[in-house]
Order: C-alpha cells, then structure tokens, then sequence
C-alpha cells in the first residue's frame, strides 16, 4: 500500500503570477529512501512544505494513505532556561517528557515526605511506559549526531541547535520523514551515523540533500525536479547521474539536429 499519491500537482505562490511546477505525479512506498534534487528555487522546499501540510497545491489531489503520521523537523524551539538537550530531546514524546518533567520537579522536594510516595508512583509508571529504555535511545542518537546529553539549550550555536531539532525527530519518527539538507552541520562522523540509521529505521524517507556521498550511500529512488517538472527515477544516485548525463546528450544531439534540419531565416 503506497503511503503517498499525488496526482498532477501544480503550486504557485499568490505574489508571483508564474507557476513554480505543474503536472508533477509520484507515489511514496514503505520504506522508501527518495532524494528530491533539482537546481535552486525549483521548489523542492515547496513541495516538502505540501506533503507536510503546511502549504496548499494550486491544483492537482494529495492522496496520503488514512491515519498516515509525517514527520519533519519543527523551527527551533527554545526550550526551556536551563534544559539539557537530553531534556529537550524528549520532547518526542509528550506523555514521557511530562511524566519526567514532574519527577525532576518532585526530585527539588524530596525533603517533603507527603510527596515521597508520588514520587515513587510516578518512577513506577515511567520506567512500565518505557521512559528509561527511550532516554537511552534519546542518549544515544544524540551521541550520534555530535550533541552532548548534558549540553544546555540555551547556550549551544545554531548548528548545535539544528542538530538536537534532528535528533528530536529521529527519536519518534513517522510513516513518512521529510528532511531538508539533514546533512548541513554535521561532521564526516556525525553524516556516517545518520545514514546507519535512517537505514535501519522503517520510516519512508525524502529528503533534499547536495551532498554527493550521502546521496550515493542513501538514496534509492530519485525525484527530479526541473523546469517545473517531475521525473521519477528508480535508480540509485550514481545509476541517475548517469541517466541524467544520457538524456542531456541526446537533448542536445537533437537540438543540434533541428538547427541542421530548420532552414536558417534569410
């Protein structure tokens, strides 16, 4: 069963009168691994921002399979004075973050005993709702991506930033994970743990990427966005460069072939 159909999509922002792509059709499959490349301002960040249901096609139906769960990572959020990204990272999870929100609070007051026995029930229903098995794993993927656990929010850059948003998502990923240059900010090791795992993760995964080695060792099929519309390889990255450099040889050998046939105007 596809987890995405979208037919004969065309989208164009109200300010500009021109049509940023029109008749583009693809189907997303379980367990995908699709790059979306084209050259810049083709609307890859566009059609990113449709399937995430934060802007409307022009025309065109958008055909998600029921209950179908997309992830992508959120603007930054601030997180709280103080928050360690091991804190923040749990955000993920609601239920989970709230539940250990109250015991750390409850943990300034250990010194009240009326409180001792709340405090005991709520360690009970974390550790059954499995909140310590997804703190290792929030410790882990955020080793992985080259943030420490006890950094705190407030104080780390803008890359540092990026990448807890990422292991925030990667935490509790959907059926479909959209990801824009998940690359940018990260180190060579950092690149290498992220394609391990998405890998491993039984997500669909689209992702816009400029990064050569990533998009040889990751992707699997090919969405080719260019002069405002869709092509669809099912290929590997190298596999496409190749088709790509054969369909642009034989444009030109045909274009040269027409200016030798067009009589040249007097």
């Amino acid at each position: 069963m596809s987890l995405f159909f979208a037919s004969d999509l065309a989208f164009s922002y109200p300010a500009c009168p021109d049509t940023l792509f029109s008749k583009v059709s693809f189907t997303i499959r379980p367990r995908d691994r699709i790059a979306l490349l084209g050259p810049n301002g083709c609307g890859k960040t566009t059609l990113l921002r449709i399937l995430n249901r934060e802007l409307v096609p022009s025309q065109g139906a958008l055909i998600p399979k029921p209950g179908l769960r997309v992830s992508s990572i959120a603007q930054e959020g601030a997180g709280l004075p103080g928050e360690l990204a091991s804190d923040y990272a749990m955000r993920a999870d609601p239920a989970l973050y709230a539940l250990s929100r109250e015991i750390q609070s409850l943990e300034r007051r250990l010194g009240d005993e009326s409180l001792a026995l709340r405090y005991a029930d709520l360690l009970n229903l974390y550790g059954e709702q499995g909140g310590y098995a997804y703190q290792a794993r929030a410790d882990r993927i955020l080793e992985g991506l080259g943030v420490r656990n006890e950094a705190i929010c407030d104080q780390l850059s803008g890359g540092e930033r990026t990448r807890l948003e990422l292991a925030k998502l990667l935490l509790n990923p959907g059926e479909l994970l959209l990801l824009d240059e998940p690359t940018n900010h990260l180190d060579t090791k950092a690149m290498e743990w992220l394609e391990g795992y998405l890998a491993g993760i039984p997500s669909a995964v689209l992702f816009v990427s400029h990064d050569r080695a990533f998009l040889e060792r990751t992707a699997e099929r090919i969405f080719e966005l260019r002069q405002g519309k869709l092509a669809v390889f099912e290929r590997g990255y190298f596999s496409y460069r190749e088709e790509r450099a054969r369909l642009d040889s034989d444009a030109w050998d045909r274009y040269e072939e027409n200016q030798q046939t067009c009589p040249t105007p007097s």
